[in-house]
């Protein structure tokens, strides 16, 4: 019987399947073109640790994301350099520790919803279902190093990349609907479902934030 590879097959395209002798498969062509396989044979074949990295290089676009916003909304080359000197700095910070917490509660409502609905995966599994999840969104991060350290005349490099990045991130989520079913082992349609959930419970806490620190503001103004 002939190998995938021997038949003429571009080995890796449909992993697991792939033989042992030809190592894992091209797991960063095969987690967008091949999700759910894909996904599976990390499961159950490890990465090596490549997930924590793409966890990583997901905070940095999240802080990479601050002066390229500061930029977009400056009315002027003056304001920018004035955000990006002092009120920059500590948005940065304050993105790189919220991060990491956000991307923990969405992996923890994720699992949570994902079992509601008759998922069997660990937080463990669904962290890692995440992290590969977020290729699409590490994709954009060197249009955003650009966009950040671009000189302030250039003025169209900023809306373009955060442009892309929006479309990255919406790349990312549907992504993630696909490896958190495969993760909690849910048909494709609880997958997205459970994913609309945990993201959609992270995204009222933090509006349920913001109006709790926008009121905070109000009622210190008022006094």
């Amino acid at each position: 019987m002939s190998s995938p590879a021997t038949a003429g097959e571009r080995p890796g395209l449909h992993p697991p399947t792939r033989p042992e002798g030809f190592g894992p498969p091209d797991l960063l062509r095969t987690i967008v073109t091949n999700p759910r396989a894909t996904m599976r044979w990390i499961l159950d074949h490890g990465d090596g640790g490549v997930w924590v990295l793409f966890l990583l290089a997901a905070i940095a676009t999240n802080v990479l994301l601050v002066p390229v916003l500061v930029r977009v909304l400056s009315t002027d080359v003056d304001e920018a350099i004035e955000f990006l000197t002092v009120a920059a700095p500590a948005m940065a910070l304050l993105a790189a520790v919220l991060a990491p917490i956000l991307l923990g509660l969405v992996v923890v409502a994720a699992t949570l919803f994902a079992r509601l609905l008759g998922g069997r995966g660990s937080f463990l599994e669904t962290a890692r279902a995440l992290a590969w999840a977020t290729a699409p969104m590490v994709a954009g991060l060197p249009f955003l190093l650009v966009a950040s350290f671009a000189p302030l005349t250039t003025t169209w490099a900023p809306p373009a990349a955060l442009a892309l990045q929006g479309l990255l991130r919406l790349a990312t989520f549907a992504l993630f609907g696909l490896t958190l079913a495969e993760a909690q082992r849910l048909p494709t349609v609880r997958g997205f479902l459970a994913a609309g959930l945990g993201f959609g419970m992270v995204v009222f806490l933090l509006l349920v934030l913001y109006a709790m620190l926008f009121a905070l503001l109000l009622g210190m103004d008022a006094g």
